[in-house]
């Protein structure tokens, strides 16, 4: 899929999280090198770290826009996923095979539900500055 360069580095970040959400996968499965712990440590940081200011990024310049748009189901979609998501890792959470599992496929999923429809919605609907203001935010991350 052609990204445009507004939203390339958010589609970037779907490489890291397809990576984390194939370990996490794996491990629940009994293969890999981590024990479900170790993996459960993995995926907070990686949360915590790279996740979140990923999600971050798209609520704050790209849920509003959208909705505006008349995109509202894909807004829903994508707002449940990621609550959904920050479940799994919040304090107190289940920290079972089970959930690692429940955590790759959902997480996958995601990532699948992003770049298949709501990134290639957001490029052809969104305004220039909107975008501009995604391009930016991205950058920001990285100084």
């Amino acid at each position: 899929m052609n990204r445009i360069a507004a939203l390339r580095d958010l589609s970037d970040d779907h490489h890291q999280g397809l990576v984390l959400a194939r370990m996490a996968k794996q491990v629940a499965n009994g293969k890999g090198t981590l024990s479900v712990a170790e993996t459960w440590d993995e995926v907070v940081s990686k949360f915590e770290q790279e996740l979140e200011v990923h999600f971050q990024i798209e609520e704050d310049f790209l849920v509003a826009p959208m909705k505006t748009a008349g995109e509202t189901d894909l807004v829903h979609q994508l707002l449940d996923e990621h609550r959904r998501l920050r479940g799994f890792v919040a304090a107190g959470a289940d920290r079972t095979a089970e959930a690692l599992e429940q955590f790759g496929l959902l997480l996958e999923q995601h990532i699948r539900f992003e770049e298949r429809q709501f990134f290639e919605i957001a490029q052809e609907r969104l305004d220039e500055d909107t975008l501009k203001h995604v391009l930016e935010a991205c950058a920001k991350r990285h100084a």
